[in-house]
C-alpha cells in the first residue's frame, strides 16, 4: 500500500506528518516517530550532520563526545600579518673630485745667458714669459685651492646628508620590524584563542542555504550534498517502515512565486539523488550507510539532474512552504470570508501569504518568502523581524490598493480593503506572543496553536501539543496529488463583484450599486 508523507525539510527541525488513506472517505494524520539517543520518541528530528572522529557521519539526534572537532567556521581567521617592505638607503650621486691643474706641477726656470745685447734683449724677452707662467701658476693653484675647498665643503654636507637619510632608514625600518613583531604576537594569541574554541563539526542551515538565495554558508562542503546525506538517513528511516517504493513525497520548500519553480526543482533533485543512493547505491543497507566515511560518501554521492519524468514515476510533489498551511487550514474552516494574511514563522525563514476562502475553496492572491525566522529574532533582534513582515504586508495592500483605484472604487472605500482582517499566525515561531501582532490593516491576530483543537476534528487527526510546530508537515500530507500550479487567483476575481458594480460609474445611482466587501463573497 502506498503512503503519503508529508515531509516539512525544516532549517531546525524536520517534521513528517503521514497519510492514512484506509478509509477514503475519512482519511486519517499521524506524525512520524523519530528516536533520540536515549531511545525516546520524538515527533520532530534536528536538521543536522555532524561529522565523527573516525570519519563517519551522525544525524538528528548525534553524541558530540563522537564529533570531530575543528575550529569554529562562524568566527573569522586571523590573517597572517605580511612582512613589512623595508627602506633602503638612498643611493647618492659621487662628488667628483677637482683634478690638480698640470701647471702647479711644472717648474719654471730663468735660463742664464751672456751679456751680450742680443742675450740682453732675450733676456728681457724671457723674463716677461717667466713672469707671465708664473702668474699663470699661482692663479691655477689659488683656483685650485678653491675647488678643494668646496668640494671639501660639498663632502662634509655630503656626510650629513647620509647620516640623516642613514638615521631616518633604520628607525622607519626599526619601527615597522617592532610592529611587525607586535602583530606577529597579536596573531599568535588570536590562533590560540581560535584553537581553543574548536568545535565539533556539525552542518547545520544547509536547507536554508539550498532554497534561500543570499545566506552565508560557512563550510567547505557544498549545502545541498549535505542536505541529501541527511535526508537520505530520514528516508532510510522511512524504508524501515514503509519501503521506499510505496512512498509518495508531498516536500515544502521555502520559495516566493519567482523562486518556487527553480526550488522545485531543486527539491526534486535532492530526492531523487536521495532513492538513487538507498537504491542503488547502498541497496537498502542502513548500516552500510552509516558506517561510510565522509570521504566515501564525497565519492558516491552524484546529485542527479531534474527530471519530469522521474518526479512523476517516484510521485514527488513539492509545493511553497507559505501556502502548505493554507490547505489543512482552509479544509478545517479556520478562516472567516474575506481576505486572510496568514504568517507561519519557522527557524530559518518566514513565509507570508494572501488568501481568501470562499465557498468555492481556496484562493491564493500572492506569498513571499524571506530568511527572517527565529534566527533573525536570535542574532538581529524582534524588529528586523517585524520589518520584513510590515512590508510584505504593505507591498500586499499595495497591490490591492492600485487595483482598486483602477476600477474607479473610491478612495474612502479603498482604505476599507484591509481593514479588521485576520492575520493567522503558525510555525514554532508562532509560541512566542511578542512575534504575534497586527500588520498594516491585518489586526484581528489568530494564533494557529490556540484554536487547532476547537477546529480539528479528533477523529482523524493526531492531537499533539505542539500541533503549530507541525502544521506545515499536516498541510502538505493533505495537499492534493498536483504541484504542476499553485491555485493562484487575480486581482480581477478577487474585486468582480465590486467591478460590476462600479461598471457604470458616470450613471447617478452608481456609487449605490455598490455593497462593501470586496472579497467577502
Amino acid at each position: 500500500m502506498q503512503v503519503k508523507i508529508g515531509l516539512d525539510f525544516g532549517t531546525h527541525l524536520t517534521k513528517v506528518c503521514i497519510e492514512d488513506r484506509s478509509d477514503r472517505r475519512n482519511p486519517r494524520y499521524t506524525f512520524f516517530r523519530f528516536k533520540d539517543l536515549d531511545g525516546n520518541e520524538q515527533i520532530v528530528i534536528p536538521s543536522l550532520v555532524q561529522v565523527n572522529s573516525d570519519g563517519t557521519l551522525s544525524y538528528g539526534y548525534v553524541d558530540e563526545s563522537k564529533a570531530m572537532f575543528v575550529q569554529d567556521p562562524s568566527l573569522p581567521k586571523p590573517v597572517k600579518p605580511h612582512e613589512p617592505t623595508y627602506l633602503t638607503y638612498k643611493t647618492f650621486q659621487p662628488i667628483q673630485k677637482p683634478m690638480r691643474p698640470a701647471i702647479l706641477d711644472e717648474v719654471i726656470k730663468k735660463e742664464k745667458r751672456l751679456f751680450s745685447l742680443s742675450d740682453i734683449k732675450k733676456a728681457i724677452a724671457d723674463r716677461d714669459e717667466y713672469h707671465i707662467k708664473k702668474v699663470r701658476q699661482q692663479r691655477a693653484k689659488e683656483d685650485y685651492e678653491r675647488q678643494l675647498m668646496a668640494y671639501e665643503e660639498q663632502c662634509q654636507f655630503r656626510k650629513r646628508e647620509e647620516e640623516e637619510d642613514r638615521g631616518m632608514v633604520d628607525k622607519v625600518n626599526s619601527d615597522r620590524q617592532r610592529e611587525y613583531k607586535q602583530r606577529m604576537a597579536d596573531y599568535a594569541v588570536q590562533l590560540a584563542d581560535l584553537q581553543s574554541k574548536r568545535i565539533p563539526l556539525q552542518y547545520r542551515y544547509f536547507k536554508q542555504k539550498v532554497f534561500s538565495s543570499g545566506m552565508r554558508w560557512n563550510y567547505e562542503e557544498d549545502a545541498m550534498v549535505v542536505s541529501v546525506w541527511y535526508l537520505t538517513y530520514v528516508f532510510f528511516l522511512f524504508d524501515e517502515a514503509f519501503g521506499t517504493e510505496n512512498l509518495i513525497v508531498s516536500m515544502g520548500t521555502s520559495s516566493g512565486i519567482s523562486s518556487w519553480r527553480q526550488n522545485q526543482n531543486r527539491a526534486t533533485q535532492i530526492v531523487l539523488t536521495v532513492y538513487d543512493l538507498i537504491e542503488n547505491v547502498f541497496q537498502h543497507d542502513k548500516m552500510r550507510f552509516l558506517s561510510s566515511t565522509i570521504d566515501e560518501l564525497r565519492r558516491l554521492t552524484k546529485i542527479l539532474p531534474f527530471s519530469q519524468q522521474r518526479k512523476e514515476d517516484n510521485s514527488i510533489f513539492v509545493f511553497p512552504e507559505a501556502v502548505a498551511n493554507l490547505q489543512p487550514l482552509a479544509k478545517l474552516n479556520a478562516f472567516g470570508h474575506g481576505l486572510n494574511l496568514l504568517v507561519d514563522i519557522g527557524g530559518g525563514t518566514v513565509d507570508v501569504s494572501l488568501f481568501a476562502v470562499d465557498r468555492n475553496g481556496l484562493n491564493i492572491y500572492d506569498y513571499q518568502s524571506h530568511p527572517f525566522g527565529l534566527n533573525a529574532v536570535e542574532t538581529l533582534g524582534i524588529k528586523a523581524h517585524i520589518e520584513v513582515v510590515g512590508n510584505v504586508a504593505i507591498s500586499f495592500t499595495r497591490k490591492l490598493e492600485r487595483y482598486a483605484y483602477s476600477i474607479h472604487v473610491p478612495q474612502n472605500e479603498v482604505k476599507k480593503i484591509a481593514y479588521s482582517r485576520n492575520v493567522v499566525f503558525t510555525g514554532g515561531g508562532s509560541a512566542r506572543m511578542e512575534l504575534c501582532r497586527a500588520y498594516h490593516g491585518f489586526s484581528n491576530i489568530i494564533r494557529f496553536s490556540e484554536r487547532y483543537y476547537s477546529l480539528a476534528p479528533s477523529s482523524n487527526i493526531e492531537r499533539i501539543d505542539a500541533i503549530h510546530v507541525l502544521s506545515t508537515s499536516l498541510g502538505l500530507a493533505m495537499s492534493p496529488r498536483d504541484d504542476s500550479m499553485i491555485p493562484m487567483h487575480t486581482y480581477v476575481e478577487l474585486f468582480k463583484e465590486v467591478e460590476k458594480a462600479y461598471a457604470y460609474r458616470g450613471s447617478k445611482n452608481g456609487g449605490e450599486k455598490y455593497v462593501h466587501g470586496l472579497s467577502d463573497y
